[in-house]
């Protein structure tokens, strides 16, 4: 999926996702069968993080491994506003994820600024 034109609330892999859409179409992949929410507008709404606490598997930030799902939110926002998979990137801490300033689905470091933001985490369910 990586090189996925980034388009808003896009699910078709290949030809347009976002950051949510990414998640949603790889854990299905997967088999972990994850109800999609497209109730979601470009800016944070409140929709995204009940919907995820419904069906993942919340864990501490300490525990962030590979594959797990890293929720962003900054400080002076409510709501969360981005979502990603962690990974292995060039040795370091890395992610995975549709990203609207390159236009498309990404794997890139995660530097000091972005850890930051990274406010809740998440596994798939089923996978240990």
């Amino acid at each position: 999926m990586i090189g996925t034109p980034f388009h808003h609330q896009g699910r078709k892999p290949g030809i347009a996702l976002d950051c949510l859409g990414f998640i949603v179409c790889t854990a299905n992949l997967l088999g972990c069968n994850i109800r999609d929410n497209k109730t979601y507008r470009r800016f944070p709404n409140g929709s995204l993080l009940p919907k995820m606490r419904e069906q993942l598997v919340e864990i501490p930030l300490a525990d962030i491994d590979v594959a797990d799902i890293m929720v962003f939110q900054q400080k002076r926002l409510r709501n969360p506003w981005h979502v990603a998979f962690r990974s292995v990137y060039r040795d370091t801490a890395g992610m995975i994820h549709a990203c609207l300033f390159n236009k498309k689905v990404i794997e890139q470091t995660v530097d000091s600024y972005q850890h930051g933001y990274i406010a809740y985490a998440f596994r798939l369910p089923g996978l240990n």
